[in-house]
């Protein structure tokens, strides 16, 4: 008896350590999110499709998307819910009022909390927090106005920068931090000011240890598509380097990893920026203004950070992403709004084929479009579409 009581004890025992070990293994955080960006909302445009965006379309594809957010929290499965949505900017197609109202009229719809920046379609001398908080339900924490260029002859022009702790209804927590880093007078972009990063070290040293989220406009990395105004004469194709790119060093119209790559297009002082996403190993960067679909790990040596150029909603391929975060990985999955993204898709070709016509009676063949792989580069490869970054 006493053995099979000693038995018994060891069993037990043992049973304790692997329970205790498989709750240490489980994920505390589970959150799930969607990202829109460059929805240029127009309510004014033609049936026109307008230097590659359906705008004359562009509210109903966003309705479209939200039906497909809202139904997906509608879903038996609760691990399909998501848990709030990003707009990362160009959120419309101009500054105006009507544009504005159009998109407020829509996003009433949206069933879960959102949150947005400015992209530089939406930036004026009077865009405002007051503007955003007038139009849209977006739950601000910590909001920081900064004023900026004195002395540049553009009195008032000012940053908006905020940042909030989201918790879900799960109870979940995520540090976000919002950016504006649109509209500096450098002849880029976008910039991140000496005032804004000290900032925002200031709010990751404090928010050190949470998931952190940054939401900004401008990309810091900037693969292009070629077009008009970029020489498409160079042939060299350099293999991919991240360092190089971010020194300053890479000549604005190199063709990197078989893709132009303008760094023209970046931020001013992206390599700034970055330092303070590796040193606080911020998990994911969510970025816009390129309408392509690129996924980029950095540093690229250590990977700790993920950053994701978002596709635009109304250019090819006219999609939206969820993404997936947990204690030790993000995925994605990039979802397509089919019928525009077939018409857009369509439109695209046609005009890159007159493009091309048009620079052959020019210059010959010296300036062509490459169309397969400038649709791709929008595209994006498989990986941009869904992956998964640990």
């Amino acid at each position: 008896m006493f053995k099979s009581v000693k038995y018994f004890c060891i069993f037990v025992f043992l049973f304790l350590i692997i329970s205790s070990t498989s709750d240490a293994d489980e994920t505390s955080l589970q959150i799930r999110f969607a990202v829109i960006a460059d929805l240029h909302i127009n309510s004014e445009a033609t049936d026109i499709p307008n230097y590659f965006k359906l705008l004359y379309y562009s509210a109903d594809i966003l309705r479209i998307a939200i039906s497909e957010i809202n139904a997906a929290n509608l879903d038996d499965n609760p691990s399909n819910n998501i848990d709030f949505v990003l707009f990362v900017g160009d959120n419309c197609d101009g500054r105006k009022i009507a544009y504005y109202k159009l998109l407020s009229e829509i996003l009433n719809d949206l069933k879960v909390p959102f949150y947005m920046v400015p992209g530089d379609w939406d930036y004026s001398l009077d865009f405002s927090p007051s503007t955003i908080i007038k139009y849209f339900d977006c739950p601000f924490s910590n909001l920081r106005e900064l004023v900026l260029f004195e002395d540049s002859g553009v009195p008032g022009l000012r940053k908006y920068d905020y940042s909030i702790d989201i918790t879900t209804s799960d109870g979940d927590l995520v540090h976000l931090i919002g950016l504006d880093n649109v509209l500096h007078f450098s002849g880029n972009r976008g910039s991140f000011e000496p005032q804004q990063l000290n900032w925002l070290e200031e709010d990751l040293k404090l928010n050190d240890g949470k998931p952190t989220i940054i939401l900004q406009h401008c990309p810091v990395l900037t693969p292009y598509a070629p077009d008009i105004n970029r020489d498409l004469a160079s042939t060299e194709w350099l293999p991919y380097d991240l360092e190089t790119e971010l020194s300053g060093n890479l000549p604005s119209n190199e063709f990197v990893r078989n893709i132009p790559w303008r760094k023209d297009r970046a931020a001013d002082k992206s390599k700034d920026f970055l330092t303070l996403v590796a040193k606080y190993q911020v998990p994911l960067v969510l970025m816009a203004d390129l309408h392509l679909n690129k996924k980029i790990r950095f540093p690229i040596d250590k990977p700790v950070s993920l950053l994701a150029i978002n596709p635009s909603l109304v250019s090819y391929p006219c999609a939206w992403t969820i993404y997936e975060m947990d204690d030790h990985s993000i995925s994605w999955d990039v979802h397509r709004v089919e019928k525009y993204s077939r018409m857009s898709e369509e439109y695209d070709r046609q005009s890159l084929e007159s493009f091309n016509a048009a620079f052959d009676r020019i210059t010959g063949d010296k300036y062509q479009y490459d169309i397969e792989k400038t649709l791709a580069l929008s595209y994006g490869e498989p990986y941009d579409w869904s992956g998964l970054f640990k």
